[in-house]
């Protein structure tokens, strides 16, 4: 018999194992310098009405993601009837809770738009233009809490390096956003990226509602805070963001670890103990597996009609 050799992993199952890593690997080097059992009793002692606020709105932000992503689809000229992108974002926002990588419920989102009269193409830049605005938008409201930190949290000294990490993302999302036509690869979908998000007929009711889609996440952590007993205050504006940018890199499973390894390098800064930002973000990301669970039903609906 001879030797059977595994398959080459293909660059998609690398990155889903170097996510699962990742995710592995922050955690058990966080358990490592916290008391776990104080974090985990902390979790346990959460008060279930302000958990059950921060997982109600998990459909709320589903229901804006899919209203900015319609929003850019029409943009290319890409009809997306309301009813079917609020069902497709909501089983995207599952998935992506669920699996390595961060982008597995995007592309399955993608997948499920093809249609015998509708290229696969521009649906594929409409959602890469629709999660770029949001990454983007955030960066600017991490750029401001960077700003303002001096004001909101007197005699604390901004985090070191913080200003350089965010400025760095910000450039390389304008740089990508004003690529040439003669940029390998990138520059034959820039136009139509721009034209989804930054033609001036929908950048900006794009932007209010990538602004109140952020207000949701911030919301979503003071009542997570609240159900420990705590106050964010002030760091609701300034560290907050800085967490969702953490979630936001497709590294990791469902935010767990970048997620929870931000919240303790930043938080302690301002009064938290260790163990309360760990809690505070496990808080966070089991309200928001909690509120992404409707999106699991998706598949058993009926198709979606075509609504505008």
């Amino acid at each position: 018999m001879g030797v059977v050799f595994p398959r080459p992993l293909t660059k998609t199952s690398a990155r889903a194992w170097l996510s699962v890593a990742v995710t592995a690997a922050l955690l058990a080097w966080l358990f490592s310098r916290i008391d776990a059992s104080r974090a985990w009793a902390l979790v346990r002692g959460a008060s279930p009405g302000w958990l059950l606020l921060a997982a109600a709105l998990g459909p709320v932000q589903i229901a804006l993601s899919a209203e900015r992503w319609k929003r850019a689809a029409n943009a290319l000229q890409l009809p997306l009837p309301r009813r079917e992108a609020v069902a497709e974002f909501a089983l995207g926002t599952f998935l992506n809770q669920l699996l390595p990588g961060g982008v597995a419920g995007d592309a399955v989102r993608v997948w499920r738009q093809r249609r015998d009269d509708r290229e696969l193409g521009p649906v594929l830049r409409a959602a890469v233009a629709d999660r770029a605005f949001g990454v983007g938008a955030l960066c600017g409201v991490v750029l401001l809490s960077l700003l303002a930190w001096p004001w909101l949290h007197p005699g604390v000294a901004r985090p070191t390096g913080a200003v350089v990490v965010a400025a760095g993302v910000a450039l390389l999302l304008l740089l990508a956003a004003l690529a040439p036509a003669r940029t390998p690869l990138w520059g034959r979908i820039a136009p139509d990226l721009r034209r989804a998000v930054l033609h001036p007929s929908v950048v900006w009711g794009q932007l209010g509602i990538s602004l109140l889609l952020t207000a949701t996440f911030m919301l979503g952590f003071a009542a997570c805070a609240q159900a420990l007993g705590q106050e964010l205050g002030m760091a609701t504006l300034t560290v907050v963001p800085w967490l969702l940018l953490a979630m936001s890199v497709p590294l990791s499973v469902g935010g767990w670890g970048p997620r929870e390894a931000t919240a303790v390098a930043l938080l302690p800064a301002l009064g938290w103990s260790a163990e309360s930002a760990m809690a505070l973000s496990a808080l966070y990301g089991l309200t928001a597996l909690a509120g992404a669970v409707p999106g699991a039903l998706v598949p058993l609906l009926p198709p979606a009609s075509e609504d505008a």
